[in-house]
């Protein structure tokens, strides 16, 4: 029988799996393809000591309002945060930053950010539950000018 941690992480794993299909394009090192990128979701993982948090979201670009969903699970309990309000702290390599407040989940675990990002560039996201412990930072999110990018 699995732990409750071990579900949580088979329930996690799922979308990944889902993910890693891609848009059934042939592997390639440029950007030569003959289709648009931008439908496909993206995914991030960040582990604090209290908190994972599993991102997905479409391709960002810059003034353009994209919806992201985050998981939010406390642990090592490997139970979802379930209520409470998170503070996101987005940061750029200039040393831009910008914060928004997301209300509540949606659901226990699932909050829905409408994720509007002023620059283009690389982005971090520190994700700090309103209930307090240590915050995970999303690294390495990249933010385009264009859908083009």
């Amino acid at each position: 029988m699995l732990t409750a941690f071990q579900r949580v992480i088979a329930v996690l794993a799922l979308p990944l799996l889902v993910c890693a299909g891609g848009c059934n394009q042939p592997a390639s090192t440029g950007h030569d393809d003959d289709h648009d990128h931008t439908d496909e979701y993206l995914t991030a993982t960040a582990w604090s000591d209290d908190l994972e948090v599993f991102a997905e979201f479409p391709h960002l670009i810059v003034n353009h309002a994209e919806r992201m969903v985050l998981h939010l699970t406390r642990l090592p309990a490997g139970s979802p945060v379930d209520s409470g309000s998170l503070s996101l702290l987005w940061s750029d390599e200039a040393g831009g930053t910008f914060v928004r407040t997301v209300a509540g989940p949606t659901s226990p675990g699932i909050y829905l950010v409408d994720a509007e990002v002023p620059t283009a560039g690389h982005w971090s996201l520190t994700v700090t539950p309103e209930q307090g412990g240590v915050p995970a930072t999303l690294e390495g999110i990249h933010v385009s000018a264009t859908s083009l990018e």
